[in-house]
């Protein structure tokens, strides 16, 4: 099968100004198309297990502090430009589809379930409260909190096999974060797994980056 020929566009002289320019639109399609879903989600039953794990208060630090630091330091630490085109090109494609996902067959999580305890330690609360208040209950399917960590470890898989597995580890710790969270459902993650997968595969088997 003939490849696809993609443009390389980003180089490590203008990546850091494209990550903010990515990390922008990306905000901007999250943010809209939860706008647009939020009043007409609809709520999937919750699983034995999911309903037997209780919110943990400490994981919030995963889900919204290791969360972006993981990304961050993957960002930074590619050497590869040709497998970093690949993967922005990747990243481009899981945002969309998630966003089209999130507008076209809108998920509500039930929140209202799992209220903050008072006992709550102050810090925590408040980044609970934070993520409630800017995240919309209705972007869950797929998680784009998964779809994101595992198509960044999935940039190593060619180049450090070390880090793919130190990824591939944060990835799943911060995937296992939006359960204890009560951000996702399991249906989320595995779907999440799954876009970050299918699209690993046709940029990395499929496409050719050239100047």
């Amino acid at each position: 099968m003939e490849k696809i020929t993609l443009k390389k566009y980003i180089t490590h002289n203008n990546k850091y100004v494209l990550f903010l320019v990515c990390a922008g639109v990306i905000s901007a399609l999250y943010t809209l198309s939860g706008a647009i879903s939020y009043q007409t989600g609809q709520f999937l039953p919750l699983l034995d297990f999911e309903l037997n794990t209780p919110l943990v208060p400490w994981t919030i630090w995963i889900y919204i502090v290791l969360y972006p630091l993981y990304i961050i330091w993957c960002l930074l630490s590619y050497k590869d430009e040709t497998e970093l085109n690949k993967l922005l090109y990747a990243f481009h494609a899981v945002t969309i589809f998630s966003c089209f996902i999130f507008i076209i067959y809108p998920v509500n999580y039930p929140r209202e379930l799992y209220p903050l305890d008072s006992d709550m330690l102050k810090i925590n609360e408040l980044l609970f409260r934070f993520v409630r208040l800017v995240d919309k209950p209705s972007n869950c399917l797929p998680s784009l909190h998964v779809g994101f960590c595992f198509s960044f470890a999935f940039g190593w898989l060619r180049t450090d096999k070390i880090k793919f597995s130190i990824s591939f580890l944060i990835a799943t710790v911060i995937a296992i974060s939006t359960l204890t969270t009560k951000q996702h459902y399991a249906y989320d993650i595995i779907a999440g797994f799954l876009v970050a997968v299918t699209s690993f595969y046709i940029f990395d088997k499929l496409t050719v980056i050239k100047e």
